[in-house]
């Protein structure tokens, strides 16, 4: 999510039923500059149109009193300037969204689940663009909407260069006076720290915008008005070396810095990988996705998928059912899958027979979609949003804190190039305020701030519980084991001296994610089988309910609990009980959508949740996976082979609850039938 908010702070109605949801757009929204005013229902939306007017409304189809699509012509007459973005549901048989806007009068309709930041990047998009600049097809939406932001981002980095540029001359007049009075006049220790803010600011981002002679000269300033008071005589100071440089520093062209030299390659809004023995197959998709700025890379046989596979990072798949004779493109995807970063690759499944076999088999296999044969636009565009969707939700998010604009911009501007969501902020003061809506994933501060410098900020969050582990990179002109020392002893995980280098930057940003990223996975993954632990599993678990009762759409719970454990544990061995633990973990993990949830629930237990599935699909699909797993042999301790089975209950929200605990009793209740009944089955 950029940081780029629209002008004059524009104000967002944000109507939909759904409270947590609602919330995290709302944080979402109000983090990119908007004024968010939330309604849970129609009526509500209707008495806060009357109060207020509103640039952009977000409405939601699914709301407890009225239809979303039956709302929007009432606030439109309220609000005849608002611009109205509908999210339907992901099944509703409603017009084609370009229709449907034109017959209600909406701007913009979208099918839903949206996730909260795709959601906030609409919103901003259709905030900043004029109504009869949006595209006719509202999938193109979101390839304008990716050559928009990288255009953005290009363009930020330019203003603040300009805009930095033309400011120099009254900054380097400022300090030429400042050293005039502190060289002419008796000492005066605020003039003194007023002389070295002035330099500091300059050395770190002249040097960064690409002024390195003025960020060196600068530098020298500031050395010296910190020996002045540190006990230092001003006569001592070489005021006419620092005068001379200042001069010629006025006049020295700028070069542009590596930090800005990067240009922006507006790329496509997915890069993905295509697998069909058809090359003509595999050429109409590629002629496809061009027209919606999908990069699509093509492979006919498995051999060809495996090496793009670990040439590219691909944002998904999409692969023929039918490649040809003895070719399992079910085992093909668990392959893509276990290339080192792909575990979690989204996959589609094609083919020109949809009928239920194929379909239950594409799920078992961790379809995220099954796209029917031949490829529609509009179905290869629904697939790569929900790619582009997963890799939005990825996106780290970094919290930057400078008083600075001009170094805070900048450096903004350049980790949003990088695919990374950016809250920029200048006051360190209101940090903690908004610290907790944003959630970020690193901070880089800066140390020399007005009013709290940046090791008190770094101390606070160390005393927060919820940031205690947040990495912090300080960003200092200091130089020296004293600086350095300073940074640690506050709390820091690490440096970066000013004038920042691009290089550096993202080297030293990456090396913390990365590591905060497998600290996270640590605690929330069961180490011996790689699955999500009972709270991970929780936690997403509600996130999938509360999309299903947004959409109206099923989430089917189910609880596994493998057969006769014990006896393996007593007959064969502990170590051969952890691995057949592990071999349950692996199936699970490489067989279902990544929309689906799956986790280690305790002992030889597991949970599977399916979004959007019903009870006797839900049961088919495990169904394929128990197949699988009585196939698999297990060695004992002692050598003896030997296979096992497991049971399972499957729960449907709503039909059998609304809430965990009564889905995972009716689940539970199931499970126990199907162990009375001698196990090895699904009820």
């Amino acid at each position: 999510m950029s940081s780029i908010a629209p002008a004059e702070a524009a104000s967002v109605l944000l109507v939909d039923a759904t409270d947590s949801y609602r919330g995290v757009v709302a944080s979402i929204l109000a983090q990119l500059g908007f004024h968010v005013t939330e309604a849970g229902d129609a009526e509500q939306a209707e008495r806060a149109m009357k109060a207020a007017s509103f640039e952009v409304a977000v409405v939601d189809e699914g709301l407890p009193d009225r239809r979303g699509a039956d709302l929007v012509p009432a606030l439109l007459a309220l609000g005849p300037s608002t611009r109205i973005l509908l999210v339907i549901g992901p099944e509703s048989e409603m017009a084609s969204c370009r229709d449907l806007c034109d017959e209600i009068g909406a701007s913009l309709a979208l099918r839903g689940p949206l996730h909260p930041h795709v959601l906030a990047q609409r919103v901003e998009l259709l905030a900043t663009t004029r109504v009869s600049q949006l595209p006719d097809d509202a999938d193109q939406l979101v390839s304008d909407e990716v050559r928009q932001q990288a255009e953005l981002a290009e363009q930020q980095l330019r203003e603040v260069r300009r805009d930095f540029q033309e400011r120099l001359p009254f900054k380097l007049d400022l300090l030429a006076d400042l050293m005039r009075r502190a060289r002419s006049e008796s000492f005066e220790p605020d003039l003194f720290r007023e002389m070295l803010g002035c330099a500091h600011a300059l050395h770190g981002t002249a040097g960064t915008l690409g002024f390195g002679e003025v960020s060196s000269v600068a530098a020298r300033v500031e050395q010296a008005a910190k020996q002045v008071l540190a006990g230092a005589e001003t006569s001592e100071i070489p005021w006419d070396g620092l005068d001379t440089a200042l001069e010629r520093a006025r006049e020295a062209p700028e070069k542009l810095s590596l930090l800005s030299s990067t240009p922006v390659r507006p790329g496509g809004i997915a890069t993905v990988l295509v697998v069909d023995d058809d090359p003509d197959m595999v050429a109409a998709i590629t002629e496809i996705g061009r027209r919606q700025l999908v990069s699509v890379s093509g492979a006919t046989t498995p051999e060809q998928a495996l090496a793009r596979t670990d040439e590219i990072r691909f944002d998904g798949a999409i692969i023929d059912i039918n490649l040809g004779p003895g070719v399992s493109p079910f085992e093909l995807a668990e392959e893509l899958r276990s290339v080192e970063g792909s575990a979690d690759l989204p996959i589609a499944f094609m083919s020109a027979d949809g009928s239920v076999p194929n379909r239950v088999a594409a799920a078992a296999a961790g379809a995220t979609l099954f796209l029917k044969k031949p490829i529609d636009p509009h179905d290869l565009g629904e697939a790569v949003r929900g790619f582009a969707a997963a890799r939005t939700a990825a996106r780290p998010r970094v919290m930057v804190v400078d008083d600075d604009e001009f170094f805070r911009g900048h450096i903004s501007s350049i980790l949003v190039q990088q695919g990374m969501g950016v809250t920029s902020l200048g006051d360190p003061v209101r940090m903690l305020e908004i610290i907790d809506q944003v959630k970020p994933d690193l901070m880089l501060l800066d140390v020399n701030m007005p009013e709290i410098d940046g090791y008190d900020v770094c101390r606070m969050l160390r005393s927060t519980g919820a940031w205690r582990e947040l990495p912090v990179l300080f960003l200092t002109g200091e130089t020296g084991a004293e600086a350095r020392l300073k940074c640690f002893r506050a709390g820091g995980d690490d440096y970066i001296e000013k004038p920042v280098i691009r290089e550096e930057l993202l080297a030293r940003i990456g090396v913390r994610l990365e590591r905060a990223r497998l600290f996270r996975d640590r605690a929330d993954r069961d180490a011996l089988t790689g699955l999500p632990n009972r709270r991970a599993f929780l936690e997403l678990f509600k996130l999938r309910v509360a999309d299903g009762q947004r959409h109206d759409r099923p989430v089917s719970l189910c609880v596994i609990d493998l057969d006769r454990f014990k006896r393996i544990n007593d007959e064969y061995g502990h170590l051969c009980g952890d691995r057949v633990l592990a071999s349950m973990g692996k199936l699970l993990a490489s067989r279902f959508r990544t929309v689906d949830v799956r986790g280690r629930w305790g002992g030889e237990e597991f949970a599977v949740a399916f979004y959007g599935e019903d009870r006797d699909t839900a049961r088919m699909i495990i169904g394929r996976v128990l197949e699988d797993f009585r196939a698999i042999r297990f060695e004992g301790d002692d050598g003896r082979e030997f296979r096992t089975s497991f049971s399972a209950g499957v729960a449907t929200f709503p039909d059998d609850g609304r809430t965990f605990d009564e889905l995972f009793r009716a689940a539970d209740q199931r499970l126990y039938e199907a162990k009375e009944s001698g196990r090895d089955q699904i009820r």
